[in-house]
């Protein structure tokens, strides 16, 4: 489920909830992966040229381990990102975004912290 509220033109904040049950990247030692998705989405527009635009997720999951190889995990997963864009035209965009990923894991060699920094331009013709 999720829900969206425009606040002014060009600007919203959006939320949502999800659950899943799905295949693991590590189907050797787990059959399926119990996922609460829960996250919110801002954007923002400063003018009508540059727009900021944020987001923030959350995902505790439990690992179903398979039966004598190993044990039920716990991993829980935090997304975050920001971005800056600037649009001179229709078909052109310019963008500067930072990202940071954390992975918590049962298992440290799954565990992760990543920041991501980006600058990218886009044309549609």
């Amino acid at each position: 489920m999720s829900g969206k509220y425009d606040y002014a033109k060009g600007s919203f904040v959006s939320v949502g909830y999800t659950y899943s049950l799905e295949e693991t990247s590590d189907p050797t030692h787990f059959s399926d992966q119990k996922t609460n998705r829960m996250f919110v989405n801002v954007q923002h527009a400063v003018s009508a040229l540059i727009v900021a635009s944020g987001s923030f997720d959350y995902e505790p999951s439990v690992l179903i381990g398979r039966p004598g190889i190993q044990t039920d995990v716990n991993e829980d997963s935090t997304h975050a990102g920001a971005a800056l864009t600037y649009i001179p035209t229709k078909n052109w965009t310019i963008s500067a975004s930072y990202d940071y990923d954390k992975v918590s894991s049962g298992i440290a060699s799954r565990a992760l912290n990543r920041s991501r920094v980006g600058l990218s331009a886009t044309v549609v013709y």
